[in-house]
């Protein structure tokens, strides 16, 4: 008899392991969110392609692209009026190109300079791992310090101090607020590796036991939503 494992994707297992309330505060951390004044779907789907971009349901959200496939930002439904949803790693150059081509296809000012520069001090981490943290480190080649109770972490553009909480995850304080889409991006760097890490340690853990079991992997599956499924024999 074979039975399928599914391991669900890492942004999944994160909200399970960081609780719903303190992943909620990573996600908006990361984001700035901008109201376009539009409440129909239809009316904003028409109005996105007007201004020159692409635009697929989400789950819950639209999505669009921007340079190429690999690069992307959301529409959220928020409070009845849509939003758009930029990740504050995305350069500053790409944000005011996006801003303005949504201006002029929705015929409305919005200014480049909003919220982009908010000043956040201290936020919450997908990290809880230091180890694994530390090694994700080593891999991007950032120098760091491992304190008593934190890890300071100099980058090209200012100095990040990690400081785990009682929730058991690290949160950041920024020392320099003055360039936070060049610190995101160091942010995002760090975290997409961690994630990597996380998924891997997850992943050798469910093959050990499996092999402890003696069962037998008969196929392996990785879903574009990076689900990995598991075949496996128990006969």
């Amino acid at each position: 008899m074979s039975v399928s494992l599914a391991m669900i994707p890492v942004a999944i297992a994160l909200r399970i392991m960081m609780g719903e309330e303190s992943f909620n505060q990573f996600v908006e951390s990361s984001q700035v969110k901008i109201p376009v004044g539009v409440k129909n779907s239809d009316e904003l789907i028409k109005l996105v392609k007007k201004s020159g971009f692409d635009i697929k349901r989400f789950g819950k959200s639209y999505k669009s692209h921007y340079n190429g496939k690999n690069n992307y930002f959301f529409w959220d439904l928020i409070d009845g009026i849509w939003n758009i949803c930029l990740n504050r790693s995305i350069p500053k150059q790409d944000i005011d190109r996006i801003l303005n081509d949504i201006s002029q296809g929705f015929d409305i000012k919005i200014s480049a300079d909003i919220n982009i520069q908010k000043n956040i001090r201290t936020f919450p981490t997908i990290f809880n791992d230091e180890k694994m943290l530390l090694n994700t480190l080593k891999k991007i080649g950032l120098e760091y310090t491992v304190g008593d109770k934190n890890i300071i972490v100099n980058t090209v553009e200012t100095q990040l101090d990690f400081v785990k909480n009682s929730t058991g995850f690290y949160s950041v304080t920024v020392k320099d607020e003055t360039k936070l889409p060049e610190i995101y991006k160091s942010l995002t760097d760090i975290m997409r590796i961690y994630k990597e890490k996380v998924q891997q340690h997850t992943y050798n853990n469910v093959v050990e036991k499996l092999e402890k079991k003696d069962y037998k992997i008969e196929n392996e599956e990785r879903l574009l939503d990076n689900t990995i499924i598991l075949t496996v024999s128990v006969d």
